[in-house]
């Protein structure tokens, strides 16, 4: 890819930090790209907070995310920003949820739901794999727990869905940015239950990976041999939808629809937005674990990267 576009380029192992931190010094921003992020994030993250270089991602991953939160301290010590999950996951979503706080400052749960009918790249399939693997996750009293699916089933009707649609609980990246933005303690991630989706006919045999590497290394095989890169034509002509939902103690619910471009096509775009706000030598940053709204702003997703203005509507409960 490199040579494709002139670029310079250096190859190394991600298990050799002498080379990283080497590579990483004199460095304004890092845009980590590489996944599994299970694997990169957190030796990147170590070095860019020796180089003291900013660290993005475009990582959806729960787990990747909770860990790189658990660096704040550090990074801000460091004088640095850590801003994980600029792409799809989670740029969109995070700026629903930090609008919906706004609206309902006491809120005290949050549920959050998206879909698409866009293909899903190898990598993003593997990663699912990996995440689906832990389970319904969702997070109670401030606490990541897990819980069964049916506890979580409800129907929600989506801004281009004439009818509701049955959703149930995934351990999604949200629960850690929309924690880490608005501090509700209770939220949910919610995606669609369709017999065409990944998650409805492997989970069965993902649960089995999560206990077998042998299931685990034919299932990473068979997605990298059988399942084809998004074509131009679906970058070009699918999209997202996103849907959340806050609640207060005394039971008053408001809602927010938006919509968005691919996310694949938002992740680029978006990834490289934060990078050119980070590189901008006259703008002052926050350092530490930031996530998109909290970098720059709630509205980033409808003023530089393509989504609908939120559609709110305020309801009596959450039936």
């Amino acid at each position: 890819m490199a040579a494709q576009y002139d670029l310079d380029y250096i190859v190394l192992s991600i298990e050799d930090s002498l080379a990283i931190a080497q590579a990483v010094a004199g460095v304004k921003v890092l845009l980590n790209a590489a996944g599994s992020f299970n694997q990169t994030a957190l030796p990147l993250l170590e070095a860019c907070i020796s180089g003291k270089t900013h660290y993005v991602d475009i990582t959806g991953d729960m787990p990747v995310m909770e860990s790189l939160l658990a660096e704040h301290n550090r990074a801000s010590a460091a004088g640095i920003t850590v801003c994980p999950a600029c792409g799809f996951d989670v740029i969109p979503t995070d700026c629903l949820a930090a609008s919906l706080k706004n609206a309902m400052p006491d809120a005290t749960h949050f549920t959050l739901s998206m879909d698409s009918n866009m293909a899903i790249s190898p990598g993003s399939a593997k990663s699912a794999l990996e995440l689906l693997a832990l389970g319904c996750v969702v997070r109670r009293n401030g606490v990541l727990t897990q819980v069964s699916r049916s506890q979580t089933l409800r129907h929600i009707t989506f801004p281009n869905h004439p009818a509701p649609i049955p959703v149930a609980a995934v351990p999604w990246g949200d629960l850690v940015s929309a924690w880490a933005s608005t501090g509700i303690p209770n939220i949910e991630v919610l995606l669609p239950l369709r017999a065409g989706r990944l998650e409805f006919w492997l989970e069965p045999l993902i649960r089995l990976a999560s206990k077998s590497n042998l299931i685990r290394r034919w299932l990473t095989n068979y997605i990298d041999k059988k399942m084809p890169l998004p074509s131009d034509d679906e970058l070009d002509n699918t999209s997202i939808q996103v849907w959340g939902e806050v609640r207060n103690q005394a039971g008053k619910t408001i809602r927010g629809t938006m919509t968005g471009p691919n996310g694949y096509k938002l992740t680029i775009a978006g990834a490289l937005v934060f990078v050119e706000a980070l590189l901008d030598d006259n703008a002052k940053h926050p350092v530490g674990y930031l996530t998109p709204s909290g970098l720059l702003g709630e509205n980033v997703a409808t003023e530089k990267l393509g989504c609908s203005a939120i559609n709110y509507s305020d309801i009596s409960d959450s039936n």
